[in-house]
């Protein structure tokens, strides 16, 4: 595929301090065709629920190493 491309920012918390982060990414090229036939594929009408799921997957499958 081709590389994915990431944006970091540093959120803060008013109430708590803690400061988390934000990741936007960007979704085109390659990466946009195969998130477009998933989408179809799985009935799903929003790229983020396709990102949601493979990145649980991944996360679960990275566990296991």
């Amino acid at each position: 595929m081709d590389k994915i491309s990431m944006l970091i920012e540093e959120f803060e918390n008013e109430a708590t301090g803690d400061t988390v982060e934000g990741i936007t990414i960007l979704i085109d090229g390659k990466l946009k065709d195969v998130v477009d036939i998933l989408k179809n594929k799985l009935n799903q009408k929003e790229s983020v629920n396709i990102i949601h799921e493979a990145l649980l997957v991944g996360l679960e499958e990275l566990s296991h190493r």
